[in-house]
């Protein structure tokens, strides 16, 4: 560009609009484009006028490029100019406001319907990806650009990018809404009304594909930010289901669907990231998710006691819901960014965990196969949770069966800040039932939860809720001595074959429990042994326990004397 920039830039863009030469192999063009990925060299660009020149070159390529996309050439010379005004609204604030006030933002979305038109030819998915980057970066400016773009694309483009969207366009996508609805409030509650249309096709695609892993991890962080901590889970819970409908099999509202367990698969992963990374930042309305992802819990225990249909998306539902519960009371022990949930919230949790816990079985003794080389027995099929790399069972049937057990929502839109509270009423109602003071009544509640684990790891995974929760928190504490969980957790202090991690996370709750809390750690000392359990083993080696009546210690003797 030698002594003239100004007139090299012109030259470079003259010869690339009206494409006398290879935007890939031009020495000018390559190392224009090499000088806008640096913050130096995008403000050299800027102070000769590369944002002047910028749009007219796009906009004449882009009426070549909507005559004739076939064209190698064409797609070539679009691909360069939209990576070389991506890398220019990096420049800062007022890089992208000239360029939305000389029409780069109506040519981008001119752009965005012809690429989403031919969607089937070759090199429209990778202008999608540059064209939504392009649009990331100028949201990421100022709330300004971010509300012109949601004026532009909300909701019907939106919607079609979601529905199309690939490996390579999934990510910009959902760091494009991320950010909008980030910028403003209103963004993210209109979103929350179009959410079939957005998140279905976003977490299909996801769920379908476990390698979108950079996609899933930025859809978490939506549904952290827009979900969670705008206390709209219960919409979108109730928003996706609706969409499912269950056809002409049930009538019933609110059909379970799996991109609701992938919802809360996503939003675990999130809320497990390394603490100071992504935690919550906006909490004013996280008690409102915390309430319903609550009954949520509640609801699908509850569901296979019950014995009703499709129970394998019930307990995936179940499983997810625990997992986030867990990631919420973790980040209660955060150091850097530690989140206090209220503590009628956590005793809520405790009463319901504690019941769920109280109505299974027993841990039975290991079980031990009569031969070693005997293989184990099989375990049914499981497809891989694309999250955390967890695995879940495989649904071979229609994934659209029926919960009549979640509350009605008279409509799909979000609550508005006077009537928020009334869009939670039927929960509040449902979770006021859940209430215990005493053991008789904790058992009382323990009746309408599954004596069996609904999957591999339930036991363990309300046992480790149960320990977040009693992380110093003198209410929990007391609480679970009011209603006998001392001992219940105590129990759980051991080896059970379905639950390997079940006696370690035992442990850690016994210890949180009796931080800072004398009358527990007195009455933990204070129990002593009443009998023995009969162990096949010792018996086939003709052996027994039994207890010394001076020392009230195990000891094992002969069975014969």
């Amino acid at each position: 560009m030698g002594d003239c920039p100004k007139k090299g830039l012109q030259h470079v863009f003259d010869n690339i609009a009206a494409e006398r030469v290879d935007a890939k192999q031009d020495g000018p063009a390559v190392q224009m484009l090499q000088q806008s990925r640096t913050q130096t060299g995008r403000q050299h660009l800027v102070e000769h006028s590369a944002l002047a020149l910028l749009p007219p070159a796009l906009k004449r390529i882009s009426q070549i490029y909507t005559t004739d996309v076939q064209q190698p050439q064409h797609q070539d010379a679009l691909v360069w100019l939209v990576q070389f005004a991506r890398n220019l609204c990096a420049a800062g604030d007022e890089a992208c406001i000239s360029l939305l006030q000389s029409g780069v933002l109506a040519t981008v979305v001119e752009l965005t319907d012809y690429s989403l038109h031919f969607n089937q030819a070759a090199g429209s998915l990778q202008i999608q990806k540059f064209l939504l980057q392009l649009l990331v970066n100028m949201a990421a400016s100022s709330p300004t650009c971010s509300q012109r773009i949601w004026a532009q694309l909300f909701p019907d483009r939106l919607a079609a990018l979601a529905e199309a969207s690939q490996e390579e366009t999934a990510g910009p996508l959902c760091v494009l809404l991320l950010l909008i609805t980030k910028n403003t409030n209103a963004c993210a509650n209109s979103l929350c009304t179009q959410l079939p249309s957005l998140l279905n096709p976003l977490l299909d695609s996801i769920s379908r594909n476990t390698e979108h892993t950079a996609a899933a991890g930025t859809l978490g962080l939506l549904i952290q930010h827009v979900i969670l901590q705008q206390g709209l889970l219960q919409t979108a819970m109730i928003t996706l289901a609706k969409q499912q409908g269950s056809g002409g099999r049930d009538r019933t509202q609110h059909p379970l669907c799996r991109q609701q367990v992938v919802l809360l698969q996503l939003l675990a992963a999130e809320l497990e990231a390394p603490a100071g990374s992504s935690t919550p930042d906006a909490l004013h309305k996280l008690d409102d998710s915390v309430q319903f992802l609550l009954y949520w819990v509640h609801a699908m225990s509850a569901r296979h006691k019950q014995h009703k249909t499709n129970k394998l998306l019930a307990t995936q539902n179940l499983e997810a819901g625990l997992q986030v519960l867990r990631a919420l009371t973790s980040l209660e022990e955060s150091v850097c960014q530690p989140i206090r949930l209220a503590n009628d919230q956590l005793i809520r949790m405790l009463v319901c965990t504690l019941a769920m816990l109280a109505a299974l079985n027993p841990i039975q003794p290991p079980r031990r196969r009569k031969d070693p080389r005997q293989p184990a027995p099989p375990q049914p099929c499981r497809e891989q949770d694309i999250t955390s790399g967890q695995p879940q069972e495989v649904n071979n049937g229609q994934a659209d069966a029926v919960c009549d057990d979640v509350p009605s929502q008279k409509s799909a839109e979000p609550p508005n800040e006077d009537g928020g509270q009334a869009a939670c009423c039927s929960v509040e109602q449902a979770l006021s039932q859940q209430t215990a003071d005493s053991a008789e009544e904790l058992l009382r509640l323990a009746e309408q939860y599954p004596k069996q684990s609904p999957y591999t790891g339930y036991r363990c995974d309300l046992v480790a809720l149960l320990a977040n929760l009693c992380f110093q928190c003198p209410a929990v504490q007391h609480k679970v001595q009011q209603l006998g969980g001392v001992e219940l957790i105590l129990s759980q202090c051991q080896w059970d074959d379905e639950n390997p991690l079940v006696r370690e996370y035992g442990l850690w709750a016994v210890r949180n429990l009796c931080e800072g809390n004398e009358s527990i750690q007195e009455s933990i000392s204070g129990l002593r042994a009443c009998s023995t359990v009969d162990s096949p083993d010792l018996q086939q080696i003709g052996m027994q326990l039994e207890l010394d009546g001076q020392t009230g210690k195990p000891t094992m003797v002969d069975c014969k004397t």
